[in-house]
């Protein structure tokens, strides 16, 4: 699915999924963990050419989204935290890195009320 609004709709989606969504008690999805997943998949059509990339989106037990970019990245998202996992071409994990998105989501948000 590489279409940006359909990818939108399937996030928002998840705000309708209850706790124990899974059936083995999963959390609800996060707002922040969607309005943070929307953020990077906009980034990510803003920059890459998307019809080069496959991108899947799956709701996580822990009320976090994960973003599978192609075969080699994966973006686990809880609240303002995303975590970043890199693989080779031989499945080997080469890149492990955890970012805060809080300040650039408020800057954002901050932006858009004020009209830039």
């Amino acid at each position: 699915m590489n279409n940006l609004i359909e990818m939108r709709k399937q996030i928002d989606s998840y705000s309708k999924l209850e706790d124990g969504w899974d059936g083995y008690g999963s959390d609800r999805i996060s707002k922040t963990s969607i309005t943070v997943a929307k953020y990077i998949l906009e980034t990510i059509y803003a920059n890459w050419d998307s019809t080069d990339k496959r991108i899947s989106i799956f709701p996580m037990p822990n009320g976090g989204i994960q973003l599978d970019i192609g075969d080699l990245i994966e973006l686990e998202i809880y609240n303002f935290n995303v975590k970043e996992l890199v693989w080779n071409e031989e499945y080997s994990l080469i890149k492990k890195e955890t970012k805060n998105y809080s300040k650039i989501i408020r800057e954002k948000k901050l932006r858009r009320i004020i009209g830039e």
